[in-house]
């Protein structure tokens, strides 16, 4: 059996940037991942709220609500900490303040 026929991980990622996520989408999807995208965090919340995944990648730099927020409601809602969901923050920032995120509840 390939590595690819035996994944059945849902990964969500959230960018504001189309370039972003159509990069990070077609890699993790050659992988045998199953990829729903958000593009901002409004909608990676609703997602969330009616379908959990396996891991959110989520940008730090989004005009509204930001990565850090996104996180700090994911932890919050009482109905996702029933179901651990690893967040990864991503960013194209030159000095993002990783403990920040960390204290929020960001696992990376």
């Amino acid at each position: 059996m390939s590595s690819q026929s035996a994944r059945s991980d849902k990964i969500l990622v959230v960018d504001d940037s189309p370039d972003n996520v159509f990069l990070i989408k077609t890699i993790l999807e050659e992988e045998g991942y199953t990829i729903s995208t958000a593009e901002n965090g409004i909608s990676a919340l609703t997602q969330l709220q009616a379908s959990p995944c396996d891991l959110v990648l989520l940008d730090l730099m989004m005009p509204g609500m930001d990565g850090y927020e996104v996180t700090r409601r994911i932890r919050g809602d009482i109905k996702m900490q029933q179901q651990y969901i690893p967040i990864l923050l991503i960013t194209a920032h030159d000095a993002p303040n990783v403990a920040h995120g960390l204290d929020l509840g960001a696992d990376d």
